[in-house]
Order: structure tokens, then C-alpha cells, then sequence
């Protein structure tokens, strides 16, 4: 079975990810440290980051990365367009907009299986 993921940290350069066309591109690549492509600003991606996109719609859970600590796909490591909603008090809401203390809470809750 073939590798389907590679992390940032196994290429041996750094990467940095564009936020308006959504393109990868390597350190070397950059010009003036903008994208090549659109001339968008970019950002250094974490080491931990996957450089394929990811491709699943939806999961049953979250994970965090050990190194940045943002959330990311549990099935590819992904760190970009991860969408969390959480369920208070019956509605359904995306948690973008909470504060660091109530996305540090969300991160302790205990899970569990229904």
C-alpha cells in the first residue's frame, strides 16, 4: 500500500500555503514572500502539516496538532479548512469566532461514542 500523506517535515523544505488560491508552495518558489500565482500574501505551514489536500467531507471527530495546536483532520493531519461546529444548549454552532480560553475548553471535553 502506497504512502498517501506527506507531512511537511518529511520534504526538507519549508512550505507556505496561500490563503487566496489555496496553492502549496515551496520556500524556493516564493516571490518577494508572495504567492507566485495570485501575488497573495502566504503563510509558513506548521511542520506537522500535509501538503495534499484533504478530501473528506466530514468525520465524527477532531483532532489537534502537537506542535501548533490547531485543529486537524483525524484522517489525513490537514490543517487548512477544518470546520469545527459544537452543539450548546441545542444549536448547532461553528466555533471560528470563540475565544482561546473557550476553544481550550472545547479541546478538554470528554467525548463520547452514542
Amino acid at each position: 500500500m502506497s504512502k498517501l500523506y506527506t507531512k511537511v517535515s518529511e520534504c526538507g523544505e519549508s512550505y507556505y500555503k496561500c490563503h487566496n488560491c489555496y496553492h502549496v508552495i515551496k520556500e524556493s518558489l516564493l516571490v518577494n514572500e508572495k504567492c507566485p500565482c495570485c501575488g497573495s500574501e502566504v503563510s509558513k505551514m506548521c511542520m506537522n502539516d500535509v501538503i495534499e489536500k484533504c478530501t473528506h467531507e466530514s468525520t465524527d471527530r477532531l483532532d489537534f496538532c502537537e506542535i501548533c495546536g490547531a485543529p486537524i483532520c483525524p484522517i489525513c493531519g490537514k490543517h487548512d479548512y477544518v470546520i469545527q461546529i459544537s452543539r450548546i444548549t441545542g444549536y448547532l454552532s461553528n466555533v471560528d469566532g470563540w475565544n482561546a480560553g473557550k476553544r481550550e475548553e472545547l479541546q478538554d471535553r470528554k467525548k463520547y461514542d452514542i
